[in-house]
């Protein structure tokens, strides 16, 4: 399609549009990785390959993300060339930094809503680590119903780190975008009112460390995905 990844929604000659995601590859150690369904020497798929195999290992656990359709591969002198993924279009849903910047003065609300949500999928053996206020869908009209996208880095099974995993996470969540809109002060106490409320079990010598760490460390794609490495 002219563009190295593309990301949108469009028609499928029915009553509703789909959501289409590809990306072209175009190293030769990427297409044979994908091509063989290969890992790369740090343990995890290219992104593309990863987001299928955690996009369907998740929907058999959740229905907090989108469904996947279908996918497909488009190959070139035997090695795949391109990827593409189809996912229900969440009709009439905005992602989250969206929405705060439109409700600026009811931040506090959807960091409430997207710790849960973060607790919900932790619980169901799904650990998101990219999961920032845009890769969070909602409908305008309330916070019921969030759904997480962008499933490429994460993991799925069970991990002997959860306290120091959520401490990352709740970081993660709020020193990318959203300490533009709620102070640090303001959003402590909001995770502190969650872990009494729904993480009973968690360890707070070994989470804040982590959360204290990753609330002000700049924000790469390299952090989430190093990180996975301590999840496993």
């Amino acid at each position: 399609m002219g563009r190295h990844r593309l990301a949108r929604a469009c028609d499928n000659n029915a009553t509703q549009k789909i959501f289409i995601k590809t990306a072209r590859i175009e190293s030769l150690p990427s297409r044979i990785r994908v091509s063989l369904g290969l890992r790369r020497r740090s343990g995890i798929y290219d992104w593309p390959l990863a987001e299928l195999h955690n996009n369907v290992n998740a929907r058999l656990r959740t229905d907090l993300i989108p469904n996947l359709i279908g996918y497909g591969f488009k190959h070139r002198l035997g090695l795949v060339d391109e990827v593409f993924l189809a996912y229900e279009h969440l009709e009439g849903h905005m992602h989250g930094l969206e929405w705060v910047r439109r409700h600026k003065e009811k931040v506090a609300d959807l960091v409430r809503a997207a710790l849960n949500l973060i607790s919900n999928l932790n619980h169901q053996g799904i650990y998101h680590l990219d999961l920032w206020a845009a890769n969070i869908m909602l409908r305008p009209d309330g916070l019921d119903g969030l759904k997480a996208i962008d499933l490429e880095n994460c993991f799925i099974g069970t991990t002997p780190h959860h306290s120091e995993t959520l401490g990352f996470q709740y970081g993660f969540l709020y020193q990318y975008a959203l300490n533009e809109y709620i102070t640090e002060e303001e959003f402590d106490a909001l995770v502190a009112n969650h872990l009494m409320e729904r993480e009973y079990d968690i360890d707070q010598l070994r989470f804040l460390p982590f959360y204290d760490r990753f609330k002000t460390y700049g924000q790469t794609a390299k952090i989430a995905i190093s990180f996975r490495s301590l999840v496993c």
